[in-house]
């Protein structure tokens, strides 16, 4: 998984940097842009990738990082698909190849970051060691392909688009075969919120401590029953709000299905405040809710 997804990022950085090395002599010396407008597109194309990841940042805690990397995979793909119609078949049309750099350039926000992050995920224990190598990965790629890309200089954009192809197609396996998650159905997540009442607003260090030490000791207690029945379980203690421990969580790993323990109606919270219509709206992820018997004295 984490080689998948490091090379998800460099080799789609290979479509970047095709762009960045080669659009000067396509669209200034082939289709005879002046160099302020040429200029003013190029900072376009940076300024909509900056956006862009602005958002990104802003939703990935609604949507999973690893869908977020396959639509941004799937418009780069189709901005490859147009620049090499465009160059290949109708003599690198102005506006068709404007739009496709800008799209090119513009949806890497989705990649870059996410793949980056979910391949230091899957190297935790060693996360410094894991960004360097990342970073290492990424620098050789792009040195190595931006001259090739401009190898065909002011004549043709062909070679570009070979650089352009090779990334995104070795991009899409990198992210569909090589960082395609194993599924294991005995495998669970917990995540147990601390309690609301003690944190994260409680000013009594040692009321927030005890807040802590309850949430562990919960999480504890359901990591024994699971693993005693033969699953593969992990978890950790959360926000105190649960949709907001949902949302960390998902923004973290992928999951198949989400389980909501709550007390039975007119004693949970959560089932006050309509969580399990929430969860399903914001996540998309399936949900089974499951309800405690009647008298259950814990507070969900």
């Amino acid at each position: 998984m984490f080689v998948g997804y490091m090379f998800t990022a460099a080799l789609s950085g290979f479509t970047m940097m095709a762009y960045i090395a080669n659009s000067s002599y396509v669209l200034q010396e082939l289709k005879g842009v002046e160099p302020m407008p040429f200029a003013l597109f190029f900072a376009f194309t940076a300024l909509a990738q900056v956006l862009l990841s602005v958002v990104n940042a802003r939703i990935v805690g609604r949507f999973q990082p690893r869908g977020l990397i396959g639509f941004g995979l799937i418009l780069a793909s189709v901005a490859v698909a147009a620049l090499t119609v465009g160059v290949l078949a109708f003599d690198t049309p102005l506006l068709l190849t404007c739009a496709g750099f800008l799209v090119l350039m513009a949806v890497q926000a989705f990649i870059f970051g996410n793949a980056s992050a979910l391949a230091a995920g899957e190297a935790r224990h060693v996360a410094g060691a894991a960004f360097a190598v990342i970073g290492v990965v990424l620098a050789v790629a792009m040195a190595t392909f931006a001259p090739l890309a401009s190898s065909g200089g002011s004549t043709t954009a062909v070679p570009m688009i070979w650089v352009m192809i090779v990334g995104v197609a070795g991009s899409l396996f990198a992210y569909l075969v090589v960082a395609r998650p194993s599924i294991d159905l005995n495998a669970l997540s917990c995540v147990v919120p601390a309690d609301p009442e003690l944190l994260p607003s409680a000013a009594d260090a040692r009321a927030r401590e005890h807040g802590i030490t309850k949430a562990k000791s919960s999480l504890a207690t359901e990591l024994h029953r699971l693993r005693e029945i033969g699953a593969t379980a992990d978890g950790a203690v959360s926000d105190a709000d649960p949709m907001t421990a949902i949302r960390k969580a998902l923004a973290q790993r992928r999951f198949d299905e989400i389980i909501l323990s709550t007390l039975p109606p007119g004693v949970s919270r959560w089932l006050a405040r309509d969580l399990p219509r929430r969860v399903r709206r914001r996540t998309g992820v399936p949900l089974t809710v499951i309800t405690a018997p009647s008298g259950e004295a814990e507070r969900a």
